[in-house]
């Protein structure tokens, strides 16, 4: 994959919940983003600075994250690939981890591909979402 960032909001969330013992969240939901280009973007960024495919386009849904669906590797957490079923041409430049299933919330984690992946009408993409700590 590309360039991972932990935002700043994703960090506080960690530090709520292993270091506060605050609530975990139930479930963490990704989604597709089309904007901002890499370089113009950094870990202070929130979620409405990201232009996420249009719920609008056919199909098109976040992918829920469950927290038993994680397998952990090493210094490494990943998911099985998650299909986003896409009915118009869409060019995707990553994706995105937060905490609501739709609409804003807290953006927790932005990961960049390597090349921005073209999506043409009625074909799907599949990501695989992985976490690594070093």
């Amino acid at each position: 994959m590309g360039t991972f960032y932990w935002m700043n909001e994703g960090e506080i969330d960690v530090i709520d919940i292993y270091l506060r013992n605050q609530t975990q969240n139930a479930n963490l939901y990704m989604g597709l983003f089309t904007a901002p280009i890499e370089g113009s973007f950094d870990e202070t960024k929130e979620y409405e600075d990201l232009t996420e495919v249009s719920e609008e386009t056919d199909g098109y849904a976040r992918q829920q994250l469950a927290p038993g669906d994680w397998v952990k590797t090493g210094s490494m957490a990943y998911q099985d690939y998650k299909q986003f079923d896409l009915g118009e041409t869409v060019t995707v430049l990553g994706y995105f981890i937060m905490d609501t299933e739709s609409g804003t919330g807290k953006l927790l984690a932005v990961e960049y591909f390597d090349d921005a992946i073209e999506i043409e009408d009625g074909e799907y993409l599949k990501v695989k979402p992985q976490i690594t700590i070093s």
